[in-house]
């Protein structure tokens, strides 16, 4: 069996250590997509999981105003019902 010259294993060498090094960043940049695509998936559901605490004030003035609207509207719909407005 007949070994390759030393130029060629030298040349064969510095390919594979070329190729290597593509390979490991293409690697590299797999995983980083990966990543991001599993932080904004999981961004997605926990945004729709909470969608519904936009529409909710902490704040007590908000809320008591927010009922008073309510129940105003609810009489003066009734009331229209009714046909009295």
């Amino acid at each position: 069996m007949r070994l390759p010259c030393d130029e060629c294993v030298a040349e064969l060498t510095e390919k594979a250590i070329a190729n290597s090094f593509k390979l490991k960043t293409l690697e590299e940049r797999i995983t980083l997509i990966e990543q991001r695509l599993a932080v904004a998936e999981d961004r997605i559901e926990y945004t729709s999981k909470k969608k519904w605490t936009n529409y909710i004030s902490a704040n007590p003035v908000d809320i008591i105003q927010d009922s008073e609207t309510k129940i105003c509207g609810m009489s003066l719909k009734k009331r229209s019902v009714n046909g009295k407005i």
